[in-house]
């Protein structure tokens, strides 16, 4: 008869509630972050396009207030596969605080959308997705709501594997920083590659071609090979190394 509820948005990380149900009344317990001022907090707005082969793609912006064309801060998830939800997100707000434009896209392969869209990503890591992410900031460019010579990328954890063929785009972006890179391929399994869709890791394996298949797309993405191609500063920061 009574339960704790979680309520939050792209600008309140969150308060608890105590709700008791035979009253029908609820009790704040406490915040999330205490020290985070909601009103403060720059609230998303949501954005779509199409990609050049006929993807539809969406995500979200937070834009600073008071600032004509911002710089931008592409931000891409601790999972290559995470959406960019309305939830509150601290590195978004963080960023917006100090005056930079952040935008998060749901290239494909991206969870939410569908199993079409899902198997769309099918290994595409450096192609399809690495080219909805360049579309994406050439969209956003046009709009007019950002600085498109100054663009800079921050990814997080198997979101990293991302950033090595973006900093090759030195007409794109200008510095890449990845903390917490997950790099070392060799550990990565088919089901981090292809849309799981209700499928075994081993349909996963045979729809790669089986172990030969897995291998040769591991080494399509291998971060040394793509670290020859790096035209921009990079920023790597390691957890473990630390």
């Amino acid at each position: 008869q009574r339960m704790i509820v979680h309520l939050w948005s792209d600008q309140n990380p969150g308060v608890y509630f105590l709700v008791d149900r035979p009253t029908k009344k609820a009790a704040a317990l406490g915040v999330i972050y205490a020290g985070v001022n909601p009103a403060q907090m720059a609230p998303s707005r949501f954005f779509s396009f199409t990609s050049s082969d006929g993807l539809d793609l969406t995500g979200r912006i937070n834009l600073p207030a008071n600032v004509e064309k911002p710089p931008l801060i592409l931000l891409t998830g601790s999972n290559i596969s995470e959406d960019a939800s309305d939830d509150f997100v601290s590195e978004v707000q963080f960023f917006v605080s100090h005056g930079y434009a952040v935008a998060r896209i749901n290239h494909r392969g991206t969870t939410g959308f569908g199993t079409d869209f899902g198997r769309a990503g099918d290994m595409q890591i450096a192609t399809g997705m690495v080219r909805d992410l360049i579309e994406g900031v050439q969209w956003l460019g046009r709009q007019g709501w950002i600085d498109r010579e100054r663009v800079g990328l921050f990814t997080e954890d198997s979101g990293a594997i991302l950033g090595l063929p973006l900093a090759a785009r030195k007409d794109i972006f200008k510095a890449v920083v990845s903390f917490n890179p997950s790099l070392d391929l060799t550990a990565w399994q088919a089901y981090h590659f292809l849309w799981r869709a209700n499928r075994t890791d081993e349909e996963l394996l045979a729809a790669m071609g089986g172990t030969k298949g897995l291998a040769a797309y591991r080494k399509a993405l291998d971060p040394v090979a793509a670290a020859e191609k790096i035209s921009i500063p990079v920023f790597i920061s390691s957890g473990a190394a630390a």
